[in-house]
C-alpha cells in the first residue's frame, strides 16, 4: 500500500519527499488523534502539527537514503534521544505525502496510564529534552504566530532542562533568548520541583 502512495507522488517531483504518512486506529475502529486536512496532503510535519493542529499518533515510512543524512545525535552520557530532533530536521528540507487512510491498528487502550503519566523520562533525561527543545527554538520560531502558547511552553521547558544539565539556557537567536528570558521565572520552578523528585 505504501508503495503504491509513493509511486502516486510525480516522479519529477519525488526528489522532494522523503516519506508518506498515513492515520492510525485503535482496536475500536476508532480514529487516534485528527485526519490531515485533506485526503492527500503535501506538506512536512511543522505545518501539520503548528498550522493545521493535526494530532494524535501516526504511521508512515521514511526514506532510508534520508534517514542516512540525519543521522542521530549521540550526547556524552545520554542513551536515550528524542526522536523528534531527526524528524524536524528532515522536515526542514523535504515534504511527506500524508493520506486519510487508516494503515495501523494502535493498541493504546493496553499501555498502562501510569508510563504515560510519569514524569520520570523527563527528569532522567534532561540532556535530550534540552537538546530537541533547543532545536525547537532556534529552527521553528517561524512558526510562532500560528501555535504561540506551545511555544512559550516550549520555551519554559527548555529552560527548565537548561537548569537542571547545569548550563546556559540562553538560545543562539535573539527571539529565542527573548522567550527564555520571559518563561524564566516558571522554568525555575520546575527546576526546583524535578530537583524536590530527584531527591525523594
Amino acid at each position: 500500500m505504501y508503495r503504491k502512495l509513493w509511486d502516486q507522488i510525480p516522479f519529477s517531483q519525488r526528489h522532494r519527499f522523503s516519506a508518506v504518512t498515513a492515520l492510525c486506529i485503535d482496536e475500536f475502529g476508532d480514529l487516534v488523534g485528527s485526519r490531515f486536512p485533506q485526503n492527500i496532503t503535501d506538506s512536512d510535519s511543522l505545518e501539520i502539527r503548528y498550522r493545521y493542529k493535526v494530532r494524535g499518533d501516526k504511521w508512515g515510512f521514511q526514506r532510508t537514503d534520508v534517514l542516512r543524512r540525519f543521522p542521530f545525535p549521540e550526547p556524552p552520557n545520554e542513551r536515550f534521544v528524542i526522536e523528534g530532533i531527526v524528524w524536524r530536521a528532515i522536515a526542514r528540507q523535504f515534504k511527506t505525502r500524508y493520506v486519510n487512510e487508516a494503515l495501523l491498528i494502535n493498541y493504546c487502550h493496553d499501555v498502562d496510564q501510569s508510563l504515560r503519566l510519569s514524569n520520570a523520562p523527563a527528569v532522567l533525561h534532561a540532556e535530550s529534552f534540552r537538546l530537541y527543545l533547543r532545536e525547537v527554538l532556534v529552527h521553528d520560531l517561524s512558526w510562532f504566530r500560528f501555535a504561540p502558547l506551545t511555544f512559550i511552553r516550549d520555551a519554559a521547558k527548555y529552560g527548565r532542562f537548561a537548569f537542571n544539565c547545569g548550563v546556559s539556557p540562553l538560545a543562539r537567536t535573539f527571539a529565542a533568548r527573548l522567550l527564555w528570558f520571559v518563561t524564566l521565572p516558571v522554568a525555575y520552578l520546575y527546576h526546583i520541583r524535578d530537583r524536590t523528585r530527584r531527591r525523594a
